[in-house]
């Protein structure tokens, strides 16, 4: 089956061109957005010469920590996938410290095998494990696309002091993981939807962390909600109170062999690249030395 994987980048520029190759399976095309932020001269040199199966995203994004550029970035990848007018079964997702912890070709048969279902994390607002249920995140205004994650604080303190909104169209909010696989059906119904009400684009600018709600919100108002899988197949650790969510390191194999989920992350190749090296040769049945 054809599918298409969205690869959000911003750092290390050859553990991009490495978690590439690792997608580097029959049927699988790349679409790459690269931080506006960053030189982008450094991965296309870590890339090498372009192939048929890798497009960088030309529409870059500066992409501001839990602002709506997060959003937009995404929505730049999925038009580019959608624009090739091929057909992929499923669109995936991925940050640049994803990596893959299972054989592809059993994640390329799962896929194949639940093909029409939606894999996204959503569940309703207000949720337990949300700071007060989380409804602030969307009905207080937030502009983290402004001054980014270094003055969240400043950002919490006028959420306070200015009005709340109203939720357009009578929506109930949704929340859930930023990272997801959908079908392209989904993907062009969340485009035409942009493009319809654009006053959903507005209202979710001023959203705290829009990328955990916005596609989840959208998805469950329509007639997808009952296609969305009660399972979402990636694997992060969020006990680490230093890295949230905990960056892999080689100790942590053992942990990654036994996760459910086909993607993990984090991985860092400057706080450890040796986990990468362990889960080519063990479970991906790669040389690392050829990444090394």
């Amino acid at each position: 089956m054809r599918m298409a994987f969205l690869v959000m980048a911003h750092k290390n520029p050859s553990q991009i061109a490495r978690l590439l190759s690792a997608l580097d399976y029959p049927g699988w095309d790349v679409y790459l957005h690269i931080d506006a932020k960053v030189d982008i001269a450094a991965f296309r040199e870590a890339l090498g010469p372009g192939d048929s199966r890798t497009f960088v995203v030309p529409a870059r994004v500066a992409v501001q920590w839990g602002g709506f550029s997060q959003v937009w970035a995404t929505l730049n990848a999925m038009r580019e996938a959608v624009a090739s007018a091929r057909e992929y079964g499923y669109i995936h997702l991925l940050s640049g410290q994803d990596y893959p912890i299972k054989e592809v070709s059993d994640i390329d048969r799962y896929f194949a095998e639940h093909r029409g279902e939606e894999f996204i994390g959503c569940a309703p607002l207000p949720r337990p494990d949300f700071y007060r249920g989380g409804l602030d995140r969307v009905t207080r205004y937030h502009f983290l696309d402004f001054w980014g994650r270094r003055y969240r604080r400043v950002d919490r303190f006028l959420a306070f002091l200015l009005p709340r909104r109203s939720f357009p169209h009578g929506y109930q909010p949704f929340a859930g993981s930023q990272w997801w696989s959908l079908t392209l059906e989904c993907v062009r119904f969340i485009l035409a939807k942009v493009e319809e009400e654009p006053e959903l684009a507005r209202y979710f600018k001023h959203v705290y962390c829009p990328d955990e709600h916005f596609f989840q919100t959208l998805l469950m108002q329509s007639r997808y909600a009952t296609r969305v899988a009660k399972v979402n197949p990636r694997y992060c650790d969020w006990t680490d109170p230093l890295n949230y969510p905990k960056i892999f390191g080689r100790n942590d194999l053992a942990q990654l062999e036994q996760a459910q989920g086909f993607f993990a992350r984090k991985f860092d190749t400057e706080y450890d690249s040796e986990i990468l090296d362990l889960l080519d040769a063990k479970i991906l049945k790669r040389n690392p030395k050829s990444f090394s």
